[in-house]
């Protein structure tokens, strides 16, 4: 039984980031700043605050947000600076879905010899 309540719990989890926030503007454009006052002890709920805040929403495997930490975001970033600021070190990347939506990943191992990518790995669509 305990297995299935963890799946629910997951579940819950992701379906949590992929609602849009209650009463949140529309997800600024481009360069329009948002302030942000994000300071959570575990990445999965810095992620929910993020959410609330900007009015994006975030797609990602539920497991292992909540064991990784999460630093402080305070102030006034583009969406795009505040998420690099929030999984910088991570082992998390990113990747724009629509102007709306962020798919969230974890990082791929690099593999031997290869060449090893921005911390991030922001992209876009």
């Amino acid at each position: 039984m305990p297995h299935t309540v963890g799946r629910w719990v997951t579940v819950i989890g992701f379906l949590t980031l992929c609602l849009p926030a209650v009463g949140a503007e529309p997800p600024p454009a481009g360069d329009e700043r948002v302030m942000f006052k994000i300071d959570a002890p575990s990445m999965m709920s810095a992620l929910i605050q993020f959410t609330q805040q900007s009015g994006v929403q975030l797609l990602l495997p539920a497991e292992g947000a909540e064991r990784l930490a999460a630093p402080k975001v305070e102030g006034a970033y583009t969406v795009r600076a505040a998420l690099d600021r929030l999984l910088q070190d991570s082992g998390l990347r990113y990747e724009f879905v629509n102007a709306h939506t962020i798919f969230v990943t974890p990082r791929e191992p690099a593999r031997h010899g290869a060449t090893e990518t921005p911390t991030t790995g922001a992209t876009a669509r």
